[in-house]
C-alpha cells in the first residue's frame, strides 16, 4: 500500500500537471502583455496534449527498474515549449492591427491554470502528508 501511495509516478504526474499549469498561466500573462502589440498572434499550451503524452511515455516503461528484458531508453523528460503553438481564435477576427489577443480569453486561461496548478499541488500536499503519517507510525 505504502508503494502504491509513494509512487515515483504519481508524483512525476504531478510535477508535470504543475509544470504545464504554470507554463500555460506564463503563456497566457505574454499574450496580455502583447495586447496592444501590432500583429502579434495569442499562443496557448496544450495541456491535455502535455499530459496525455506523459502517460504514454510512463505506460512504455518497464514495471521494475531493472528489468533487462525491456529495452526501452529511460524516458526523456518533455519539452513544454514543443506544446505552444499560435492559438487558433477560430470565429473571432483580428483586431485592424491584426492581433488577435482577447483579454478575458486570457484572464479565463490564467485562472485556469491557476486552479489546475492549485489542485495537483494540493494533492500532491496530501500524498506527503500521508507518507509522512505512515512513516511516522512505524
Amino acid at each position: 500500500m505504502v508503494d502504491a501511495l509513494g509512487s515515483e509516478k504519481m508524483f512525476g504526474f504531478l510535477k508535470t500537471a504543475m509544470n504545464a499549469a504554470s507554463l500555460r498561466h506564463q503563456v497566457a500573462s505574454s499574450n496580455l502583455a502583447n495586447v496592444d502589440t501590432p500583429g502579434y498572434k495569442a499562443r496557448e499550451l496544450d495541456f491535455e496534449a502535455v499530459m496525455q503524452d506523459y502517460v504514454d511515455q510512463e505506460a512504455m516503461q518497464p514495471v521494475t527498474r531493472g528489468d533487462v528484458r525491456n529495452p526501452l531508453p529511460p524516458p526523456q523528460p518533455l519539452n513544454f515549449k514543443d506544446y505552444i503553438t499560435v492559438k487558433d481564435t477560430g470565429y473571432l477576427v483580428d483586431q485592424f492591427d491584426g492581433n488577435n489577443v482577447e483579454l478575458e480569453n486570457e484572464m479565463a486561461d490564467m485562472a485556469h491554470a491557476r486552479g489546475r496548478f492549485k489542485l495537483a499541488s494540493q494533492f500532491m500536499t496530501r500524498k506527503i502528508r500521508l507518507l509522512n503519517e505512515i512513516m511516522a507510525s512505524r
